[in-house]
Parts: C-alpha cells; structure tokens; sequence
C-alpha cells in the first residue's frame, strides 16, 4: 500500500498511530469546541489567560455569524464533511435542525464521530471548532496542527485525515448507502443564513476571464458527479458572466460551494450561487400557468379526500338517527340510566303534584280510525309494495296516527318534515334543518360561503367556475345517497349470506325479513304552495330518494300529504309503482261525540284537587254525557275534523258551554277567513271570486238542509276520491259541494287564468278541491268548521252588502269595458262601404251592447238597493239601542 510523503512522515515520527474505533451520530449547537481538559489554573496568570481565550473563540464565532467568513490562523486549516445531518428540501431550514435533534446528532455527539473516524488519534492534530451547515447537510470542522510538530503541514494533515476516514468509514443512519466524506476548503467558505434553497445546479460566476468547460471539470469533479456544464455565450454581453453546472446529487453541489467558493483559478476567482430548483417552483408553476388544468385537479383531490374521510363519519351517524337508542340497549350501564330517569321522574310527579298530560292511547281512537292504524301496519308488515302514501284534510290526525299508532312500537324509524325545509329562508338554515332531521353530521355551513368566494376568484382567472361551491340542491342530494347509503347498512346489519343451508341474496333477505327494514316517514309532502321563496326542489328530490329506496328494497317510505295531486310528483320519480293510499277522514258525528267525552274524562283524571287545609285529595266524579246538554246539536258545525275537536274540548274543560265553544270556534274561524281571504289583497286571487265562493257554498247548504228535512239526499258529497281507495277510506262527516260547472258560469271564473285561484284557495285550505279521474268535479269547504263560518258570514246584512257591492262594481268594469270593444268595432265598420254583408255583424254587436248595458242598468239598481237596505239596517240598529 503507498502512503502520502506527509502521512509516512507523520506515522515515522508518531508510530503509534491507532486507526481503528466505532461510532454513533449525534449533534447540538454551533459553539466552538473546547480543548481536553486542562487542570485547574493555580494561578492569576493562567485564569486571566483562559479567560482572553474564551474571550478570542467568542469573536471569533461572532465573526462567522456577521461576517459569514471563518477566521483561520497560519496553522489552522478547515474542512468540510459532508452527509451528517439530515437534509429537509426546500426553504425549510428549522425543520432541518429539528430532524437532527430528533435523531439525537448533539454538537458533541458529532464532535466524537468526526474525531473518532476522521482524526488519528495520535497524529498531532486536533479538531478545535465544528461549524454545523444544516440546509447543506454538512459541516465545518477547524483543526489546529499542534507545535511540537512543525514539519507538519496542512496538506500533510488533509491526506492523513482523508485516508483514515477512508479505512473508517462512518455511515449515518439516516442515509445508510452514502458515507461520510471530508474534503479541505481550498476557497473562502461563505457562512451565509440567507432563504435560499439549495439544488443540484449552481451557477459558478466569474470575476476575471471566463475558464473553459475543461477547468470547472477539473475543479470541480472531485466533488462528485457533473451531468453538464453549460458555459457562458461567447457574444453576450450580460455582467457578470457566468457558467452553468449541474450535478448528479444535491449534495455533491453543496460540498463543491462550500469548498470551492472564491477559490482563484487562472487568475480568475470564481463564485458558487446555486440555481433554484425548477422542480421546487413546479407546482407553484402549474398553478399560475396552467389554472384551468391544475385548480379543478387540486379541487378534485381535495373533494376525493373530503369524501374519504367523512362520509364513513357521515354515515356512521345517520346510522345512530335511525337506530336511536336502540343500539345502546344492550349496555347495562344505560338501561340503569333509563330506569333511573323513569323512577325519578315518578317520584317527582308524585310529591311536586305535578300533573302530565294524558297520553295517546289506541282505545281512544274510534273505530274507523282504529282499522286505519291495523292497515299501516299490515301494508308494512306484508313487505309487498311498501310505498304507501297517508292522505287526508289539515288536522285530521294523519302525522298522529302514523307516528304515535301505527309506529309506535317499531325500531329504525326517521323521519323527514317538509315543512321546516320548505320554509328555510337561507342556504345556512336549510343545510342545518337538514342535517338534523337525518342525523348527517358534521356539516360546514361556513363553508359555502368561502366557496362562493374562491369560485369567483377562480372563475375571474380561468374564465369557468370550478364547482367547488355547492347550491343547496346539491348539497340535499348529496345527503340523501348518503342517507340511503346508511339506511340500507341498517336493513343488512344482520345479514351473513353463510346463516342458513339456502344462501340467501340481500334482496332475498330483506324480502324475507320486513321487520329489519327501517321506516321513512316524509310528513307534510307538498303541504306548501310551490313558490321562488319556498326550497320546492326538496319534493322532486324526496320522490326520487323514495324510490330509490323501495326498487332496492332497502327500506319502507311512508308520505304524509294534505295534497290530493300528490301523484302528479311521485308518478315522475316511480312512474310503474303502484301507491298504496291511506285516506283519513273526518270522524262520524258519533265517533266525534265520543272522542270528545273521552278527552273530557282524561283530563279529569289527571287533574288533582286537594281539599282546602289538607294533603288529602279530592276524588272528581266521572263527567256523564248527561253533564253537556245540546252537545249533539255544538258539534254540528265542527263536524269531525280532530284538531277542532280537540280545541271544543278544551273549551269544554276549562268551563265553556258546549253552545257557547260551538259558536266562539264558528266566530273565530269566520273572522280568520275576513282578515286573510276577504280584506287582505292577494295575488293569487281576488276578493270577489273568494266573496263568490263563499256564497254559494252557504246558500248550497240552506238548499241542502231543505232537502234534508224533505228525506232528500241531493246536494250531498262524502269527500275524496273513493274510488281508488274504497276499502280504506274513512266515513267523513258530509259536506255540501258545489259542482265545478256551476261556478264556471260565473263572471269570476270564466277563464283559465281566474280558475287558478281556486288552487291557491286550496293550498291555503279554504276551500276543497274534489277531482274525479284527473279533473276537478267540485268544490267544498275546506273543513267542516269552515262551511258554518261561510253561513255566518253570508248572514252578515253589512258585510254582504259590502262584497256585493264590490262584486256588482266589479262586474260594471267588465261590461263597460265589453261596451268600449263593440263600441271600437263598430266606428271601424261605419267607415265601410253600405253593404248588406255587414248588416248582420252591425245587428249583432248591438244586441251585444244593448245586453251589456241592460247588464249595467241591473248592477246599479241592485247597488242602489244595498245602499238603501244599509242604511235602513243602521237606522234599526240605533232605535234598537
């Protein structure tokens, strides 16, 4: 083996030179590295001078920190090891350091690596300062050549250091298959802190005269790998000139800046920048010249990402709405919780004297209704068909009846209220009434209108929006396939295709078993009038969620609706499905008698009185039928509608006669329908076809109270469509109906236009609509209550003068208005030539105009005669009183 002159040289005067040892690595901060220890100074003199040296490394590392320059004396040399610290790529310079402290490379743990692999031990020189240049992932070691050697040079110590870190080479852990190298700094190393990052090019600038692709080859291929050089174009007259390198590895650049930065080479001294990267500034790149390829792409991941993460979540709670409390049942710990409540609640209604409300029982029901309740459950239960839709008037109980009744005892049930969706006046509000109903969560309200924001901002430099913004239709999409996506996980969390010798599909299974299958209740579907205020896309959707849910099987889906054309909007989502149609009605007059004597007798059960100076109670007697005379005779003009009857027993209750209730429940309803049909403006409609209506329902009623006394049955209508659903319908207590071609013949409703008030009279249950095979046949009122305060007002002498009069009014505007067109037509036709061909159509235009204003003449008399009946009526009202 040949050995360097300086390292024989060394070895001869040192022969007892040992290069062997093992190492770990490890690193701390830049401070300079003492001596050995020394004994401790006997003196002043050796105090005072350990201080001055101190005093000296101290400016020393200043200098480096200023200055960026390492200060060496003439028998000082500095190398530079390489691959020690961990390199973070980028700008991240911190990150670098805190890698390093994690992998535990302290300043002394690297101090002994370096002297352990690099420095002999018995070679006369020694490591006296570690410089740590963490975003290069190296470092600076100073070494000193002791005196008692002065043959020793620094090319002498450089080749023995070389050559024993090459017989001891060091390997870090964190970049096993590269070894630690050390090379002597022949420039002027630049100790810079400066936010650049380093890269595999570097741009070597020349001060002097440019050096040849050969020269830079020379200097610089020691360092490692060159892949190119580009030198400077000869004819350009940019300043300063410069050439370009790019090396194999990152690392290798740096070693090369760190050794040869301001080295002299033919006279020419040369400076190492490093280029930025063009693949640390790529994304950046694509995103500023490429946005309408990038940002949809970043979008897509970030949605793609979004999706991973949280509709598992998502689904996970709807799953707990669904299920409720059922799937805590089996933890102990919550069933004493649940029994814990249930006593204490007890406890305190029994001492507090508190007094709960009477409970909704199946015996109360009558006995239509009672049939009703065992039809739901049987439509459920024989798992043929399952779309059934629950139809019937305002507050005939149908939410009641499906809830509190039919599935009172069934697990898994959600319900979808409409209403509070409908009625949602912004995107915030809406997103959070429906999160809440299906239990999806969470939810980022906030964010649409971030989204918003970007989206214009994205739209204003790519020219198209991004869709990252959501509208709240697709939002209410996206929960509903998430929902059914829960729901069908609820009806198959049993399943296991391995239970039984026949290996059932899902499909067979959930066709087998219909008690797993959860319960979808959609209350108030299309009980709102569609309108640009109203979310009405949630009726298409909810159609469209239903039926995914009953041709996959996954579930059963009951709709709740006052609206008899509601299958106009589910015969779009299920145009082959057959509805199953629960129709409920209003009650007989004998049912009605006895629901209200039983919410009389439950609530004089759960009333407590105790007698006067005790804790003794007083024992109220049973409330007979005896106790309420002319009950028969109040009830009449409530009918049998529930929630009427449930207000007339509470009147009863608190005290009221039966008549008295009977006829404060007509009174308030006439006035409701004064205030919100006859003196309020409404678009929809107008005050005279509302007048008209009312007319003509009450004195249909006096007719039909003639035919009642008389034994006649005309003029009398059941209500609904019993057609389609004759075997389910309920008795309904009979309402007189006005037939539709009646009220066509009125000036009020001649047009199509005017006849559209009668849907929004509808909507706003006024009236009925009573269609027979897709058309309406005729009208009644919109409930029982509603057809006596029609006759009230109709009785109203003032009143009915008044709207007469406006509708007699009404009907002059349009004949004058008729008079005005024959009057036009006819001037056109006298400037004609006399010919007997337009005789007749002379002759006819004014027949036409002599009946308008026979028309009017009449109007004005019957105006005339209300103004006088007016005051007549006000002059016997005074001498009344």
């Amino acid at each position: 083996m040949l050995l360097h002159p300086g390292l024989l040289t060394a070895a001869i005067r040192s022969p007892s030179i040992n290069c062997t040892g093992a190492s770990r690595l490890r690193f701390s901060s830049t401070i300079p590295i003492p001596h050995q220890a020394e004994q401790s100074p006997k003196s002043t003199e050796e105090t005072i001078q350990k201080a001055e040296a101190i005093k000296e490394k101290d400016e020393q590392r200043d200098i480096e920190s200023t200055t960026g320059e390492i200060d060496r004396k003439a028998r000082e040399g500095i190398f530079y090891f390489d691959n020690i610290y961990p390199v973070v790529p980028g700008r991240f310079l911190f990150a670098s350091y805190l890698l390093s402290i994690a992998l535990g490379l302290t300043e002394k743990r690297v101090t002994k690596i370096i002297q352990k692999h690099a420095f002999p031990p018995e070679f006369p020189i020694k490591l006296t300062q570690l410089i740590p240049r963490y975003k290069d992932g190296g470092a600076f070691g100073k070494f000193e050549i002791s005196a008692d050697a002065p043959n020793v040079s620094q090319e002498d110590a450089e080749a023995c250091i070389y050559s024993y870190l090459k017989d001891h080479d060091y390997r870090p852990i964190f970049n096993p298959f590269r070894r630690m190298r050390v090379f002597g700094v022949k420039g002027v190393p630049w100790i810079e802190d400066l936010k650049r990052s380093n890269s595999t090019k570097v741009r070597v600038v020349f001060d002097g005269e440019d050096l040849s692709q050969e020269s830079l080859y020379k200097v610089l291929r020691r360092y490692g790998t060159i892949i190119d050089i580009e030198s400077p174009p000869p004819g350009a007259k940019d300043l300063p000139r410069s050439a370009i390198v790019e090396f194999a590895v990152r690392r290798d650049a740096c070693t090369a800046r760190n050794c040869v930065n301001s080295l002299t080479v033919n006279n020419t001294k040369i400076h190492i920048v490093y280029i930025p990267s063009e693949k640390a500034g790529a994304f950046k790149k694509a995103i500023v010249d490429h946005p309408r390829i990038s940002i949809p792409v970043i979008l897509a991941l970030l949605a793609t990402l979004a999706v991973l993460i949280f509709e598992p979540i998502r689904t996970w709670f709807i799953k707990k709405k669904v299920c409720g409390s059922h799937g805590l049942e089996k933890y102990q710990l919550y069933r004493y919780l649940v029994r814990l409540k249930r006593d204490t609640m007890s406890t305190l209604n029994r001492y507090l004297h508190f007094s709960a409300s009477a409970q909704a029982r199946f015996e109360d029901l009558w006995t239509a209704r009672q049939e009703s309740v065992g039809t739901l459950q049987q439509w459920i239960e024989e798992n043929v068909n399952t779309f059934i839709v629950v139809n019937g008037p305002r507050g005939s109980g149908k939410n009641e009846l499906v809830s509190k009744f039919a599935l009172s005892d069934r697990k898994n049930v959600i319900t979808i209220d409409c209403e509070s969706l409908s009625k949602a006046r912004n995107d915030t509000s809406f997103v959070k009434a429906a999160s809440s109903q299906l239990g999806y969560f969470p939810v980022f309200p906030w964010m649409k209108n971030i989204t918003t924001f970007v989206d214009l901002i994205v739209q204003g430099l790519t020219g198209q929006k991004t869709g990252l913004s959501e509208s709240n239709e697709t939002q209410f999409k996206s929960m509903l396939n998430t929902t059914v996506t829960a729901l069908k996980e609820v009806a198959l969390e049993n399943y296991d295709p391995n239970d039984s010798e026949v290996r059932l599909t899902e499909e067979s299974y959930l066709q087998l078993h219909s008690e797993v299958k959860p319960v979808v209740v959609i209350k108030h579907f299309l009980n709102e009038v569609p309108s640009a205020d109203t979310n009405d896309f949630i009726y298409k959707y909810l159609a469209d969620f239903a039926s995914v849910l009953v041709q996959t099987n996954a579930a059963h889906v009951i709709f709740v609706s006052n609206d008899t054309s509601f299958d106009k909007t589910l015969s779009i989502s299920l145009p082959n499905q057959l509805f199953k149609i629960l129709t409920i009605g209003d009650a007989d007059p004998q049912s009605a008698k006895n629901f209200v004597m039983q919410q009389i007798i439950e609530a004089n059960k759960t009333t407590e009185i105790f007698e006067e100076g005790t804790n003794e109670k007083v024992v109220l007697a049973e409330p007979k039928l005896s106790d309420f005379p002319n009950l028969d005779e109040a009830l009449r003009p409530l009918g049998g509608r529930m929630t009427d009857l449930q207000t007339f027993a509470r009147r009863i209750m608190s005290g009221e006669p039966p008549m008295m209730a009977s006829k404060d429940l007509v009174r308030q309803s006439a006035s409701e329908i004064l205030q919100m049909f006859l003196l309020k403006a409404n678009p929809d409609w107008t005050r005279e076809q509302v007048w008209v209506i009312i007319k003509m329902l009450a004195e249909l009623e006096k007719k039909s109270n003639d035919n009642r006394a008389s034994g006649s049955s005309g003029g009398w209508f059941r209500g609904g469509n019993d057609k389609k659903n004759k075997n389910h319908a309920e008795p309904r207590v009979t309402l007189p109906t006005l037939p539709f071609s009646d009220l066509l013949c009125t000036p009020c409703f001649k047009t199509i236009q005017q006849q559209d008030a009668l849907v929004a009279l509808q909507h706003s249950e006024m009236i009925a609509l009573i269609m027979d095979n897709g058309r309406p046949s005729a009208i009644k009122a919109g409930k029982p209550l509603y057809q006596a305060a029609f006759k009230a007002l109709v009785a109203d002498p003032e009143l009915k003068a008044m709207m007469e009069t406006q509708l007699l009014e009404k009907l002059i505007t349009t004949e004058n208005g008729k008079i005005t067109k024959f009057e036009e037509e006819l001037l056109s036709l006298s400037n004609l030539p006399k010919r007997w061909e337009i005789n007749e159509r002379i002759d006819y235009l004014s027949s036409k105009l002599s009946i308008s204003q026979g028309k009017i003449m009449d109007y004005e008399d019957k105006i005339a005669s209300y103004a006088d009946f007016v005051k007549e009526f006000k002059k016997q009202q005074v001498a009344g009183k």
